[in-house]
């Protein structure tokens, strides 16, 4: 939970529909079901039947880590959930009656579509189920998965939690008319900023580095052939601009692996990332080359400085007895050199301090790690 300080008891009531769904009692299941085929009403009554909670909207601000029951799953939601054949007979079902479009488009309270809340299942199985229609409804469905966001605004990617859900979602047609959609889905940022490389990292390293291997890719010819090219997308690694969040956000991803655990270090020893940190450090290297030339400059004129003062006073004793009276003859005003080396001093330091200003400057306009700018 995000308030430690603060608790709450939750009250969970389920009906005896949604228990025969999670503990798969059939012949309770045949009767419901016949009595749903007979009257329309009932069926209704069923599939928007909400489990019994006292958690409200405002509590999911506080309350992060709860279970899905708490968040008022209707029947629908605990077919996918818990009851894949369940699932099979309700959408028959549905589509008898013609509620098939009101069923897809149902929310439970984090504001998850049937489809999106199937993406948090390790199996494949009740999505394709949902998923299963005719080319002519085929693309709405799609949109219907890849548009949605939560109130959070996690896509249907962010809460995915398998390889193999990722690659369902990832998968694009010939000619696929829902391509903008998808691609707005694979570079979708949360509330929060975070995109979906970013959120991935930080609940499952293994699930990252799989969304990152399909962003490499060959021109098909073999790895030994003077043809054979590699391409390496680095684009998860930047927070796309999105329709809530105006600006990009390069840092995010490259800040949560800071702390050099194991995962980490295998994370940022990935193609897409490494080649992702050499480009921008490639980006900068004439940017620290300068910066390494004026401390060098610097260093120069005021050693230079230094030295022809003495070399004019004649400065052999440091401790400072049978020194010169500069108040009655000081040669350092009448020398040349001197003073080209005090004017190149002056400059130096005015040239430094402007860049440590511009550098505090820009820490001090930078967001926090992991926000976008």
């Amino acid at each position: 939970n995000k308030a430690d300080e603060t608790s709450k008891i939750l009250t969970i009531n389920f009906s005896p529909v949604h228990l025969a769904i999670i503990y798969k009692c059939a012949d309770i299941l045949a009767s419901v079901f016949k009595h749903m085929k007979e009257d329309a009403e009932f069926c209704r009554e069923v599939f928007f039947l909400p489990i019994g909670t006292n958690i409200e909207n405002d509590d999911l601000k506080v309350y992060t880590d709860i279970p899905d029951e708490v968040c008022a799953l209707s029947t629908v939601f605990l077919c996918v959930k818990y009851n894949a054949d369940a699932l099979r007979d309700i959408l028959d079902i549905a589509k008898q009656h013609k509620m098939l479009d009101d069923v897809m488009k149902a929310k439970e309270m984090r504001g998850m579509n049937l489809l999106h809340f199937s993406t948090r299942n390790k199996s494949l199985e009740c999505i394709e189920l949902l998923s299963a229609c005719s080319a002519k409804e085929r693309e709405n469905r799609r949109n219907l998965l890849y548009q949605y966001r939560t109130r959070d605004g996690e896509s249907a990617l962010h809460t995915a939690r398998t390889c193999q859900m990722v690659d369902f979602l990832m998968k694009a047609e010939e000619n696929d008319p829902c391509l903008k959609s998808l691609a707005e889905m694979i570079y979708s940022r949360d509330n929060t900023g975070r995109n979906v490389l970013n959120n991935y990292t930080n609940k499952d390293v293994d699930l990252a580095e799989h969304f990152l291997d399909l962003h490499i890719s060959t021109n098909e010819y073999n790895s030994n052939s003077k043809h054979f090219m590699l391409c390496l997308d680095v684009s998860p690694m930047i927070a796309q601009k999105t329709s809530k969040l105006n600006d990009t956000d390069e840092s995010s991803v490259v800040s949560c692996l800071e702390s050099l655990t194991e995962d980490n270090r295998s994370m940022l020893n990935h193609p897409v990332v490494n080649t992702f940190i050499m480009m921008k450090y490639n980006s900068y290297t004439a940017f620290l080359s300068a910066i390494l030339l004026l401390k060098m400059l610097y260093a120069i004129s005021v050693s230079g400085l230094g030295l022809t003062a003495m070399r004019l006073l004649n400065v052999t004793d440091c401790s400072g007895e049978n020194q010169p009276d500069l108040a009655q003859d000081n040669p350092l005003l009448s020398a040349p050199s001197f003073w080209i080396w005090f004017i190149l001093t002056g400059l130096m330091t005015v040239i430094m301090l402007l860049k440590e200003v511009l550098e505090m400057d820009s820490s001090l306009l930078e967001p926090p790690l992991g926000h976008a700018a």
